[in-house]
């Protein structure tokens, strides 16, 4: 599980996991008795769709035998909600985190550092922010 980030925990300890490996996202899903992750999907870390993994049905839902039908597991809303959430964000997808308490990505600190000086710096060199003892226009 080298440099995975452990995204969400379930109630049955499995966990969603997400690697890089080059310029790909691998999101993984491990179980408490298996050794190896199951593949769930994997996207372009800049752009492009996601390709779900030929496996993913069989883990997006199992045979219920009191039912007699086959049913989504509990975690698989959060699972799909997760990946497509990180599918739809524009530009490129490593400067994002999950925040844990509202489950939604966010661009890293130091990114959202790096964006608020350039767009500082955007503004100040066209005029509209004056340091210090002048006036801001944002």
């Amino acid at each position: 599980m080298k440099n995975t980030r452990t995204l969400r925990t379930f109630h049955d300890d499995c966990d969603l996991t997400l690697r890089y490996e080059g310029d790909v996202a691998h999101f993984e899903f491990w179980t408490p008795f298996g050794e190896f992750a199951e593949p769930v999907a994997t996207l372009p870390a800049v752009g492009g769709a996601i390709t779900w993994a030929s496996s993913v049905n069989d883990l997006l839902e199992h045979y219920d035998e009191e039912k007699g039908e086959l049913v989504p597991p509990d975690y698989a809303e959060d699972l799909r909600h997760l990946i497509d959430s990180y599918a739809a964000i524009t530009g490129d997808r490593r400067q994002y985190r999950l925040n844990r308490k509202w489950y939604v990505w966010e661009q890293s600190k130091t990114e959202q550092d790096r964006a608020d000086r350039a767009d500082r710096a955007d503004r100040a060199a066209a005029g509209g922010i004056r340091t210090r003892t002048g006036s801001a226009d944002y």
